[in-house]
């Protein structure tokens, strides 16, 4: 039984800092790319909306800071907020814009209503 223990306790490790690492990638390679408020704003947005966006996003802080939010994040396994826009994860995960739940990646409504329908 004991070494059972002391087997599970070496993997339990193993993952953790297999996580650690994965995690720390992704949030480096994220933040390679720059500054994402340029990216989700229009070219004549005021300052004071990317001031607000960066504030939202919490790119205004130092990367520390960013690092622990994004760790807490990932021990929390709240993954939403890697995601600069509001969508559910599964309309991420398959690529789908964000909206009802009914678009499909060509573009057309998945509904089963007819033209005869009224709009929704």
């Amino acid at each position: 039984m004991r070494g059972l223990v002391t087997f599970l306790a070496a993997r339990v490790a193993r993952a953790l800092v297999a996580v650690w690492l994965v995690s720390t990638v992704v949030f480096v390679v994220m933040r390679l790319s720059g500054d994402p408020v340029p990216l989700l704003l229009p070219p004549d947005a005021p300052r004071s909306e990317y001031a607000r966006v960066a504030k939202e996003l919490g790119t205004d802080r130092p990367l520390p800071v960013q690092y622990a939010v994004f760790l807490g994040h990932v021990a929390q396994a709240d993954f939403r907020t890697l995601d600069p826009l509001p969508r559910a994860a599964m309309q991420v995960a398959m690529g789908l814009p964000a909206g009802d739940g009914r678009a499909r990646v060509d573009g057309r409504s998945s509904s089963r209503c007819s033209s005869r329908c009224p709009s929704a």
